[in-house]
């Protein structure tokens, strides 16, 4: 990987206040031991953790604005009451059928007395404030209270709300210095959410020494992340670089290099969770970064519903379910990997000790930049289809029944991905055998709300099953009906208590089975 290290920082003076700030923007790597201030005149000077070199950088490689942190210089004598709203983490999007929702958040006291109670407040949409005393605590100058306030708050309905909170009331005096006061957070609020899958993106290479030294313990934990697989928590691309020397890595491409630019990547190998939710060295991810995605509800499902293969071309269709309401501007990425590559058994070059190489993007169907999408009404499903044939390129180093595909929704510029899903791709014969063994199946009504029928017809005596997946790939209704004799059959099921959503139903007939799409609708 790179060895060199580099740092930006921004010094602005704001006229109209005289304010002074200085922007911790961007960085190679974390930078520790730095001092960080202003000097006012030969014999005094005003410091970040007053002065001492111990100030870490906060920003990361992002070469936006998004991450960037800022000191604040304020000209004049320090209030003596004057508490700041530093922190409020309410999810953007949350769920009415898991409503109330806990108003919590931090403060920091920026006066010069120290805070021995204050009261919190918010409002929703300029309503009244809702109050909390907060009392017993001891915040001297610079120094924080994270608060969680006594009631929560309960929508009255689905929809956009502008929730704002801010403290009052210092030591019983008002607050000296009102500017800086308030958070204020758009949340939509939606019937219900999602499971969302951790989208695990990494930078690697064949050559790379660091990649191959970090990626045995990896490939364990994203094993028993289950990763790839229908009911693991991550879904996985790995984008091969065409450095360092000799930079001959034979699964390089284009996208790659576009990918390594879009997340401002120095040096690899490199390992990006959920777009903005981890950006480090594959080596120090935990299980709580992992968990940390996979725990945030997700406001998109994706379900596909061909994934296949003939000859070389691939054909991959499949839906988007909004759970909200979601502006446009978000983009959809379909990228074909190549499951597993072993340099032993195929003509892949390597220079290091690695032999297995996993994930392996080989190609991004919607390009690097991904599909344009839309705006969302709540409910809204969205169909999407790609197609690619690889007979002459990019190459597969295995085999086409070891590619899967991987889709996931991203907003282009604050890098979070919304949600992700995997899917294997499978030979489209097969499906061409399995119709002959069942003869015409037939799901109606569909969509429906409680009870659909499947009619299909047997050309033997076979056992029979049924089972429902949602679109995370769970089992959500199973159902054995026995043995049943050749010919026409209707089996009903009855699903009244599964949620509105995109499902498919697994029709098994002794060793074959065939998947249809389903929706449930409210």
């Amino acid at each position: 990987g790179a060895s060199s290290t580099w740092t930006y920082w921004s010094i602005v003076l704001e006229e109209t206040s005289n304010k002074i700030y200085i922007v911790d923007q961007r960085h190679s790597a974390m930078l520790t031991g730095l001092t960080v201030g202003i000097q006012i005149n030969n014999t005094t000077a005003i410091g970040v953790n007053n002065g001492a070199p111990s100030v870490a950088t906060i920003a990361g490689a992002d070469p936006s604005q998004d991450d960037n942190a800022y000191y604040e210089f304020i000209p004049g004598n320090r209030p003596q009451y004057d508490l700041m709203a530093s922190a409020f983490p309410i999810p953007q999007y949350v769920s009415l059928a898991t409503a109330p929702v806990n108003i919590t958040g931090t403060i920091t006291n920026v006066g010069s007395a120290t805070v021995t109670n204050y009261t919190i407040n918010y409002s929703i949409n300029g309503a009244a404030p809702i109050t909390s005393n907060v009392t017993s605590v001891n915040v001297a100058t610079f120094g924080t209270h994270t608060f969680s306030h006594s009631v929560p708050w309960t929508p009255a309905s689905t929809g956009s709300y502008i929730v704002k909170i801010w403290a009052t009331n210092i030591n019983g005096n008002p607050d000296m210095n009102t500017a800086n006061d308030a958070i204020t957070k758009n949340v939509f609020v939606a019937t219900s959410l999602a499971q969302r899958k951790a989208l695990y993106e990494q930078l690697t290479s064949s050559t790379c020494g660091p990649c191959a030294s970090s990626d045995p313990a990896l490939s364990v934990f994203l094993n028993d992340n289950g990763t790839n697989t229908p009911s693991g928590k991550v879904v996985a691309i790995k984008y091969h670089m065409n450095y360092p020397s000799p930079g001959t890595d034979p699964a390089y491409m284009q996208e790659s290099s576009d990918r390594h630019s879009y997340y401002g990547v120095t040096g690899i190998p490199r390992a990006i969770i959920g777009g903005t939710s981890y950006n480090g060295h594959p080596a120090s991810i935990v299980q709580a970064d992992i968990d940390k995605e996979y725990n945030k509800p997700a406001i998109f499902e994706i379900g596909f519903t061909e994934t296949v293969y003939l000859g070389k071309k691939v054909t991959i269709k499949g839906t988007i379910k909004a759970l909200a309401d979601v502006p446009a501007g978000l983009r959809l990425h379909a990228v074909i990997v190549e499951n597993q590559i072993d340099k032993s058994a195929t003509d892949f070059i390597g220079t290091t000790s690695q032999n297995i190489f996993k994930y392996v993007m080989r190609r991004m169907l919607a390009g690097s930049n991904g599909e344009a999408l839309g705006a969302f009404t709540s409910g809204q499903i969205t169909n999407f289809e790609f197609t690619h044939d690889f007979t002459s390129s990019p190459k597969i180093f295995s085999s086409i029944e070891d590619l899967s595909v991987v889709a996931f929704i991203q907003d282009q510029n604050t890098k979070e991905a919304f949600q992700a899903e995997h899917a294997n791709i499978i030979d489209a014969t097969t499906n061409i055998e399995m119709h002959e063994m069942f003869g015409n199946v037939n799901i109606y009504p569909n969509p429906f709300r409680n009870t659909t029928n499947i009619s299909f017809g047997l050309k033997e005596t076979n056992d029979v099953k049924v089972k429902i997946y949602n679109a995370m790939g769970q089992i959500v209704f199973a159902e054995n009906k026995g043995i049943l004799t050749e010919g026409s059959h209707t089996i009903t099921l009855n699903v009244n208590n599964l949620s509105s959503g995109i499902y498919f139903v697994n029709l098994t007939v002794g060793e074959h089975q065939i998947m249809k799409k389903i929706s449930i609708v409210e």
